[in-house]
């Protein structure tokens, strides 16, 4: 049975709250086995991680969906009581160890992880060549390959990947416009005054946020459920920047 395999952040993960763009794709796919290993708040490193253990059960016809996460996040050691993992990012340590909200230490700016542990070059170096071996794949194995990044274009080289689908972004990393971040910017925008902040610092944002899945709302969740089946279908190019709904 071919599967459909999905890795990477929020933008990716199963929601009990609200429909995933992703099960709109497995509903257009009834004949695939739907595994989704993606995890809210997760780093790039623990996409590596997840999908190398995986890639062993890839087999000809399957399908790889995949949100490619901000680099400012790190996969921790030590996961959480219940085992789940955690991750460092520049603003949090998510989820608490013992599986309880986050105390205020928690949320300290990670001050240490922002300077020069902290190399973009690197990071970015280390992402093209996960984004190498993900070309290899599609060629060898025979699967296709869609990579949706949240955040910016700049650091992604596109060059020698024409076997996977790497959807266009239009706007440099670190922009709050870029990717699939940047659908969220805009949701927020048309529903609340940010008055200059980001959505993510205001409690009425985050409320609202928390009835979506994906950080998407429900119509622009099954647009981006609609630009994958027909990448998937007719390899027609998946531009990030278009055909969204704010209103």
């Amino acid at each position: 049975m071919p599967k459909i395999m999905i890795f990477g952040d929020s933008y990716a993960a199963d929601y009990d709250n609200a429909k995933s763009w992703t099960l709109w794709v497995a509903e257009e796919f009834p004949k695939y086995k739907f595994i989704n290993f993606a995890v809210p708040a997760s780093s790039l490193d623990y996409l590596y991680y997840t999908y190398e253990k995986q890639r062993a059960h890839l087999e000809a016809n399957d399908i790889v969906l995949m949100s490619l996460t901000a680099m400012e996040r790190i996969f921790l050691r030590d996961p959480t009581i219940y085992n789940q993992p955690r991750f460092m990012t520049a603003h949090q340590i998510t989820p608490a160890k013992n599986g309880k909200p986050q105390t205020g230490a928690e949320f300290k700016p990670q001050e240490f992880f922002l300077g020069d542990m902290y190399n973009p070059d690197a990071h970015s170096a280390t992402m093209n060549v996960f984004l190498n071996a993900l070309q290899y794949d599609a060629i060898t194995k025979n699967v296709t390959i869609i990579v949706l990044p949240i955040g910016g274009d700049d650091y992604i080289n596109r060059k020698d990947k024409e076997h996977i689908e790497i959807a266009t972004c239009g706007e440099n990393q670190g922009s709050s416009n870029a990717g699939l971040s940047g659908v969220t910017k805009r949701q927020m925008e048309a529903m609340f005054d940010l008055k200059g902040r980001y959505w993510y610092e205001i409690k009425e944002c985050w409320d609202q946020d928390s009835k979506h899945a994906n950080h998407l709302t429900p119509r622009n969740n099954k647009i981006l459920g609609n630009k994958v089946i027909r990448n998937i279908r007719t390899k027609e190019p998946i531009d990030l920047r278009t055909e969204w709904v704010y209103k």
